[in-house]
């Protein structure tokens, strides 16, 4: 297993489980055999990582290794779980227990569990560990499972990378240099200001999802649809910091970036290739139009590449440390951020799974270390929807916080 993969294991503790979830509402439960046939062709035939485990070779081997499964059942992987409400009613709560159990080490990482109710309701949720791969593998992964909806469409277009142009001696001294200057910086960095969202962190989990904002919208605001996203995250943390009595003050968040070439396949063994950027947001400005201008012209932009080939570099280097120095180096990295904060593009037209449409898609992003908020954003078939995964002991009721960020990146 790579290193920068079995980071992701060292990482993990019982109050953060380093677990992507991927929730998605069907129209509809899908059939047995339909669903277990898709599983078994286009996730586990295809994907090397979902029929093996993780193992080290000996007990204080610093490496992992994948080694395949001997007792491979897939259907151990599949859990259905009826309820006796409708599913949308209780689907949050289902999610939450989920997130806060850790999958079965003794069997290759991931589950997937249906949720029906008796009038046909139904949802499909998607636990993979992060040592499998990052957010872009596992939508790429996601996209396999699926076919598009509308039948004039043969199927999902294939990657096509771009031009990759060999960097020039200049740009790969300013890199090595930005690397360095990072790895230096952020230990030294201090720690977030004390407010409600930071604190001892629990075992227990819960998680809101939002509703259903039109991508049109979001695209007529200034700037990226990245930009517009941390805009409405900055303007939520600020509404949730003064609900919990704190006063509102500048907020470090984590933000991941992907440094795969744009159009680049994933390959069949997925894995992580993604850096980490510190990112200020403005949480501490009153005025809505500064707050957008101070997002859209961060000074983090002009450090937005070497900082994130300087914390992969990290993350590889963790991977190969024993165990109290990625406890400790994980320490250090959650105490300098209030949330992880991540926009995820899906699908672009609706799709089916096992012959159910997918109505919509929402994914949980975990935290590292100290840091107790997640804040996702996904979008599919023309929307984007908000999802927040939090500590119970710190944000119990997470549901305000997605609204506010829903109704700012709605411009309501």
């Amino acid at each position: 297993m790579p290193p920068q993969d079995a980071a992701w294991l060292g990482m993990e503790r019982p109050t953060n489980l380093m677990v992507v979830t991927a929730v998605l509402v069907l129209d509809g439960a899908p059939d047995d055999e339909a669903l277990t046939r898709v599983l078994r062709e286009r996730l586990v035939d295809r994907h090397p990582p979902f029929r093996r485990r993780p193992v080290r070779p000996h007990r204080w081997s610093p490496r992992l290794r994948w080694r395949q499964d001997g007792a491979f059942d897939l259907g151990a992987h599949l859990t259905r779980l009826p309820v006796q409400a409708p599913v949308e009613s209780v689907l949050d709560a289902v999610v939450a227990d989920l997130l806060g159990t850790p999958l079965d080490p003794n069997r290759p990482p991931w589950q997937l569990h249906l949720v029906t109710d008796r009038d046909g309701g139904a949802a499909l949720v998607l636990r993979v560990h992060h040592c499998v791969g990052d957010g872009s593998a596992l939508v790429q992964v996601l996209l396999g499972l699926t076919d598009p909806v509308d039948a004039a469409v043969p199927g999902h277009p294939a990657a096509t990378p771009g031009r990759r142009r060999r960097p020039s001696p200049v740009r790969l001294v300013r890199t090595a240099v930005g690397v360095v200057a990072t790895l230096v910086r952020v230990p030294l960095t201090e720690p977030e200001p004390r407010h409600h969202l930071r604190g001892r962190l629990g075992t227990r989990k819960v998680v809101a999802r939002g509703g259903d904002v039109p991508l049109v919208t979001v695209r007529r605001r200034p700037g990226t649809v990245n930009d517009v996203v941390l805009d409405a995250v900055t303007t939520g943390l600020r509404c949730q910091l003064l609900a919990g009595g704190d006063s509102p003050v500048d907020l470090r968040v984590l933000v991941p970036v992907d440094l795969r070439p744009r159009g680049a396949p994933v390959g069949p063994w997925l894995g992580n290739r993604f850096g980490l950027v510190f990112v200020t947001l403005p949480v501490g400005e009153p005025d809505p139009v500064r707050r957008a201008t101070a997002v859209r012209d961060g000074a983090w932009r002009d450090r937005v590449r070497t900082e994130a080939v300087a914390t992969f570099a990290g993350l590889t280097v963790l991977g190969t440390l024993p165990p109290a120095a990625q406890a400790l180096a994980v320490r250090m990295l959650g105490a300098r951020a209030s949330a992880v904060v991540t926009n995820v593009r899906g699908p672009a037209a609706p799709v089916r799974l096992a012959g159910r449409r997918v109505d919509r898609i929402t994914f949980f992003v975990p935290q590292t270390g100290a840091v107790g908020v997640g804040i996702s954003v996904l979008s599919y078939a023309g929307s984007v929807t908000v999802g927040v995964c939090a500590d119970a002991g710190l944000l119990p009721d997470p549901a305000s916080l997605v609204r506010w960020i829903e109704d700012d990146l709605a411009g309501r």
